[in-house]
């Protein structure tokens, strides 16, 4: 059951699109929604990306070379485009083409009409992600069995040299760092 409102054919608006093979690296978007599909659980919508809002040397990493579905119900191929682009605006005037072969298929749900929201969406996301990742590094790091250069003998040690790298921006969230370590 559709639970979000949908976004008209012919409309611009904001997406998160995401490789196959890095769904967690989400790239923000201003998009034209060329076509929608309804599937049992959520839409989905065929779109033209219009504009970026990453910087090249990202994009260059995750968006050229890297595989996309663009067509709906069709394996995701990859978006070759020389390496040699020198910036954003000469991506997007390479991908202004009415060329079928760069539209992306995108899950409604990574989809919003407007730019503040994507902007909520995106940074929630990545504070989760990070969360997830700091959490995943502690256990790494604090294996008993692991001796490597990154070895911290107790999460009391693993969090103490943690703080000093973070204790600004949790006091920028206005929490405090009890609490911030109950979240991971």
């Amino acid at each position: 059951m559709i639970k979000h409102k949908l976004i008209d054919k012919g409309s611009v608006a904001h997406a998160l699109i995401s490789s196959v093979h890095e769904p967690n690296i989400l790239m923000p978007v201003k998009v034209t929604i060329k076509d929608i599909k309804f599937d049992e659980y959520n839409p989905l919508y065929l779109v033209k990306i219009v504009k970026f809002y990453d910087n090249i040397n990202f994009l260059k990493k995750y968006f050229i070379g890297n595989s996309f579905s663009n067509s709906f119900g069709k394996k995701p191929r990859p978006f070759w485009i020389s390496k040699d682009i020198k910036n954003v605006q000469n991506l997007e005037n390479y991908l202004n083409k009415e060329d079928r072969r760069f539209y992306i298929v995108v899950d409604s749900i990574h989809t919003v009409r407007y730019k503040n929201e994507l902007e909520s969406t995106f940074n929630k996301i990545q504070d989760f992600l990070i969360q997830r990742n700091i959490s995943e590094l502690k256990q790494l790091s604090t294996r008993n069995f692991y001796s490597g250069n990154f070895k911290f003998s107790t999460n009391i040690e693993f969090f103490s040299n943690l703080r000093k790298m973070f204790i600004g921006k949790i006091t920028d969230m206005k929490m405090d760092w009890d609490e911030f370590i109950k979240r991971l």
